[in-house]
């Protein structure tokens, strides 16, 4: 299970970085401690262990959550276009709905991961574990999945337009009417 601290840091962040504005109540605006431009868009939260946490709905986009363990994590539904997920350990985690537009999952761990209606264009997904991960109908345009682990993967109708497969492992992966391969 995720350590509070971090899980607390991750929302705290995360509330900071989403246009939604926190209700304070009655406090005065000028009393409470807002964080500097710089701050939020330098927001750094690799290395914790967020295993199990609930991180659903939220905005992380452009955060760097390089090496967090995000095993079994819901972020189901969060927005995390523009994030650094650098090898992420996402094991189960659910990402259904998610939007990963141009996130960097370069040597993450996705196995076994919900990823039924994650938004993955422009994703960098190099080096990425996608091992027996369904991708089927996924929009994929543009994606960088070089040396990418697919293996036994469901690309079937798949858009891969673009995307760049180089040295990616496709053994036993479902690529009937897949559209971007061998065209």
């Amino acid at each position: 299970m995720a350590d509070q601290k971090h899980v607390e840091q991750v929302l705290r962040l995360a509330n900071e970085i989403s246009d939604h504005e926190p209700d304070h109540g009655d406090d005065d605006p000028e009393d409470i401690d807002q964080p500097s431009d710089e701050e939020i868009e330098c927001a750094d939260l690799s290395d914790p262990d967020l295993r199990g946490a609930n991180l659903s709905e939220l905005d992380l986009a452009g955060v760097d959550l390089t090496n967090t363990v995000l095993k079994g994590a819901n972020l189901s539904s969060s927005q995390l276009s523009d994030a650094y997920l650098f090898n992420a350990k996402l094991s189960n985690a659910d990402l259904s709905e998610a939007n990963l537009a141009r996130v960097d999952l370069t040597g993450a761990n996705l196995r076994g991961a919900n990823l039924m209606g994650a938004n993955l264009t422009g994703a960098c997904l190099n080096r990425t574990k996608l091992h027996d991960a369904d991708l089927a109908g996924f929009d994929l345009t543009s994606a960088r999945l070089i040396r990418a682990n697919l293996r036994g993967a469901n690309l079937r109708g798949a858009d891969l337009c673009g995307a760049d497969l180089t040295g990616a492992d496709l053994t036993d992966a479902n690529t009937s009417d897949t559209i971007g391969i061998g065209e």
